[in-house]
């Protein structure tokens, strides 16, 4: 029996197995090491897929950037370095 599925449907059952570190295209079970990094891969894919399309990501960057703009439009607080020369004469 075959049942028809979009293609949505599909990657959501792939990811899912990823998830459990199953590979659902070929069959392969992973455990141990090999097991948790694909699981672990398979979460950081669906956190980097939320992220973008929250527009979180965008969000922060424009917070990132309006502060250094500000940290440097008013300065840090830093000292000024000083400098000194010295006039060097040539002694005849």
């Amino acid at each position: 029996m075959f049942e028809f599925i979009s293609l949505d449907e599909w990657d959501k059952k792939v990811k899912a197995g990823f998830r459990d570190g199953v590979n659902l295209e070929t069959g392969d079970s992973y455990s141990g090491f090999l097991g948790g990094l694909v699981s672990s891969s398979q979460v950081v894919e669906d956190m980097h897929t939320w992220a973008t399309e929250a527009e979180l990501a965008q969000a922060l960057q424009v917070l990132g950037f309006s502060y250094a703009s500000y940290r440097l439009a008013v300065g840090s607080g830093s000292k000024k370095l000083v400098v000194l020369r010295r006039s060097v004469g040539l002694k005849s």
